[in-house]
């Protein structure tokens, strides 16, 4: 067998893991689906702390549902491809398009520090990046709306491009919306789509299993 056909075979099976779901709802019919899935951007990007980004105002006019649900970038950093470190509390495999729903907080924090929201999606160019993830948080299968919430973080490099995530925009909280993520999460602006994921070295473990696994039914 030729090397390069070999190497192929190999990178193919390495990845199979990251692409077990089916997606419940069409590409077309998802929230700003041609800014969520947008083709892979630059190797690098402007580097940005997670509070820096956490403190970005919310694009102009969101009040107006006309402007959330632009399907075009509503803001300039909408345009940007940004670098981001934190650490990984928490991964969702999102049943509506099989993104991988991530959970940052600042390199060094706790469970409870403030957080932001990365997605990587489920389609062309976008395997290595959820492979890394997979890897890093020993899921072999990642099956719609798996979930895995870790005590002891992974430390990651993120790179994509900022999005705002006005499907979770409400009234009573414009700057952290309603039904984003959990708790901990502090803004609506995200990392989507994330294209390149960088493990770094172990973070200080916490009292605590490793991970939790949940499949739910």
């Amino acid at each position: 067998m030729r090397p390069a056909l070999l190497l192929a075979l190999l990178a193919a099976t390495r990845l199979t893991p990251a692409q077990v779901c089916a997606p419940t709802t069409l590409l077309e019919r998802q929230f700003r689906s041609a800014m969520k899935h947008r083709a892979p951007g630059p190797r690098t990007g402007r580097s940005v702390a997670l509070g820096e980004l956490a403190a970005w105002p919310p694009p102009a006019g969101i009040a107006r549902f006309e402007v959330r649900r632009r399907d075009a970038a509503i803001d300039p950093r909408e345009e940007q491809a940004v670098v981001l470190t934190g650490d990984l509390w928490r991964v969702v495999v999102e049943d509506n398009d099989c993104d991988l729903h991530l959970e940052v907080s600042v390199p060094g924090g706790t469970a409870d520090s403030p957080r932001v929201i990365a997605e990587v999606p489920a389609g062309p160019g976008y395997e290595l990046a959820r492979a890394a993830v997979l890897e890093a948080i020993h899921l072999r299968s990642a099956r719609a709306r798996d979930r895995v919430d870790l005590a002891t973080p992974v430390r990651v490099r993120l790179t994509g491009y900022g999005f705002w995530d006005g499907a979770h925009w409400c009234r009573r909280d414009g700057v952290r919306g309603c039904g984003h993520g959990t708790p901990q999460v502090a803004t609506l602006w995200e990392l989507h789509p994330v294209w390149r994921v960088e493990v770094r070295p172990r973070v200080r473990r916490q009292p605590g299993p490793p991970h939790l696994i949940e499949h739910d039914p």
